[in-house]
């Protein structure tokens, strides 16, 4: 979990291969599928730089909808959660655009064409489906997506990609912003605004919620990080680097929607206490509970982890940016008649 991926970014790369296109194959041999009337449908918009308006179809405003756990929310909040979430998708999409990165490029279109033939026949670490578009059409439906809907997450996943690259790549930075950089998030590191910690990991489908908190507890009754670090080691899902590196935790460092849990339960914690078991669902794993420990910060934790800091900060400053463009894109939002007529009662997938 060194690096969490956004929500949306994640679920287009279930099916997708993006950052590694170099072993797809192209193909013309999956046409695309043309959405209804009531898919193709706006159900909101967002403003643009230039003065024009975003429109978001109903297909992905419900795909959204549809993967919210909505148990306890009320249909109102529901419906704003899923507006948030293709707020986020098109806050991506405009930063990348302002930096020049054009998603609907003839590149672009020929990498979503690529990434779909991987998806449907499989290989270069890509489970597929054998070469059967009708399966992967099928497997789509599943999670509530049509081919429209995935094309554009597809586009989006190619946009966070370069607007990840654009702003936390050390290669595309000068010496003097690399220098910068490294102040900063030494800056970063020491202040307020991030918190440090281990992170164990344990998937749910083997552990129990009951397993999970005793665990939790076996945890807090540890006297070190150094005790915490070998007896989390234990469990296969944890990572070295959780346990031993940790984790650099910002407020905007990780996708709210998903790991919105993680974030709040770093920051409420004090060194040397330990969370509550937090169950993720992210669609790419096996469902996980996280269980965080904080460590106090310390001077020789730097020396010996700076890139780690480092890499933690540039998560920061990517998540800045897309909350700031996100809440941009939310104060200026519209809704149509559809998004009023919509509810729990009429969203579904025929």
């Amino acid at each position: 979990m060194k690096k969490i991926l956004s929500l949306l970014a994640a679920l287009a790369l279930i099916f997708g291969c993006a950052g590694a296109l170099a072993g797809c194959k192209k193909s013309e041999k999956y046409p695309a599928v043309e959405s209804t009337a009531e898919e193709a449908a706006v159900v909101l918009t967002f403003p643009k730089a230039d003065g024009g308006r975003y429109e978001v179809r109903y297909e992905l405003f419900r795909a959204l909808y549809l993967s919210l756990d909505r148990e306890e929310m009320t249909e109102e909040e529901a419906k704003a959660a899923a507006a948030e979430r293709c707020a986020e998708i098109y806050a991506v999409l405009a930063l990348a655009e302002e930096g020049g990165f054009d998603p609907y490029s003839k590149e672009c279109d020929e990498k979503v064409k690529e990434m779909i033939a991987s998806s449907v026949e499989g290989g270069d670490g890509v489970a597929g489906f054998g070469g059967d578009y009708d399966a992967y059409l099928a497997s789509l439906k599943e999670m509530y997506l049509n081919y429209a809907a995935q094309d554009l997450l597809y586009r989006y996943s190619l946009a966070y990609e370069e607007l990840t690259a654009r702003i936390s790549d050390a290669e595309r930075l000068t010496e003097e912003e690399r220098t910068a950089q490294s102040a900063a998030a030494k800056e970063f590191y020491e202040g307020s605004d991030s918190a440090l910690v281990l992170l164990a990991t344990l998937n749910a489908e083997y552990f129990s919620e009951k397993r999970a908190g005793e665990i939790r507890d076996a945890i807090a009754k540890k006297n070190s990080p150094e005790e915490v670090r070998n007896y989390v080691l234990g469990f296969t899902a944890t990572t070295s680097y959780d346990a031993n590196v940790g984790l650099l935790v910002g407020r905007h460092s990780f996708d709210r929607a998903l790991y919105g849990e993680i974030t709040e339960a770093a920051f409420a914690l004090a060194p040397g206490e330990t969370s509550r078991p937090i169950l993720i669902r992210d669609g790419l794993n096996a469902a996980q509970y996280y269980i965080l420990y904080r460590v106090e910060k310390s001077a020789e934790y730097y020396e010996e982890n700076g890139e780690a800091v480092l890499s933690g900060y540039r998560d920061e400053l990517v998540g800045e940016a897309i909350a700031a463009a996100c809440e941009r894109l939310l104060s200026g939002m519209e809704t149509t008649g559809l998004y009023a007529e919509k509810n729990a009662d009429n969203i579904r997938m025929d």
